[in-house]
């Protein structure tokens, strides 16, 4: 076996590595999308950044959890939930959306560059709407909310933090 050959797995695991961490760097904070979501909705009593928590779950998936975060709205019982994932292919979110579709959920496609390269709302089964956006290979996941335009607006605004 050639040293070429021995050297490029572990090459390979290297750039994927770096790779990874490129872009858990370029993922914004929770704070920073704590101050997104009061942009778009107003104050925000709390911030909760369960990224490590996630990562100690040692859970398998086809790509990597870059943020995870707990957004408390004063009067809410239940936090948002903002999550930021790499790499997700745009084929993902589109299968989300026809999947939507099938349940009785009709995914509405978000146009303009204001929501990444490929976003939907998506009215969640129980009650609420979603709001999932592709930023390159970078997938954001803002869920819960009642209303869809304070969805749509905090996805708008979290989206500006991702570009």
């Amino acid at each position: 076996m050639t040293l070429a050959r021995k050297l490029l797995p572990g090459l390979a695991l290297a750039a994927a590595l770096a790779a990874s961490s490129a872009h858990a760097a370029s993922a914004p904070s929770c704070e920073a999308i704590g101050r997104a979501v009061s942009a778009a909705l107003g104050p925000v009593a709390s911030v909760t950044d369960n990224t490590a928590k996630v990562h100690a779950l040692r859970a398998k998936a086809p790509y990597a959890v870059l943020r995870a975060c707990d957004v408390h709205m004063p009067g809410h019982r239940i936090p948002l939930q903002v999550t930021i994932d790499a790499p997700v292919p745009r084929m993902y979110l589109q299968s989300m959306a026809r999947f939507a579709a099938a349940t009785g959920r009709h995914a509405q496609k978000l146009d303009g560059a204001a929501y990444g390269d490929l976003a939907y709302l998506i009215p969640q089964m129980g009650g609420g709407n979603a709001v999932d956006a592709l930023v390159g290979d970078e997938a954001l996941s803002v869920g819960y909310w009642t209303q869809a335009a304070q969805t749509r607006a905090m996805a708008r605004h979290i989206v500006a933090l991702m570009k």
